[in-house]
């Protein structure tokens, strides 16, 4: 799965129109979740109600692993 463009939730925009929500000066929380979560659930309401996420001790774990080694480049040098 790869990454998409942000998405609100339907609560959010409810919040962020009546002015409960004000971008820019309120604190958003993120959440890093996997394939299987119900994020892409937009009428979800809760935070809480997010379902697969990746545990801080996942986050380390990959850290700790690096990153993926990428082949080189075959591309010829740049001419001068």
């Amino acid at each position: 799965m790869s990454a998409t463009a942000w998405l609100i939730y339907n609560e959010a925009k409810k919040y962020i129109g009546n002015g409960t929500i004000q971008l820019g000066t309120t604190a958003l929380k993120m959440k890093l979740t996997n394939s299987a979560s119900n994020a892409s659930t937009f009428t979800l309401s809760t935070f809480a109600s997010i379902s697969g996420e990746i545990r801080p001790a996942m986050v380390e774990a990959l850290r700790r692993a690096g990153p993926r080694r990428r082949p080189p480049d075959s591309s010829p040098p740049p001419r001068r």
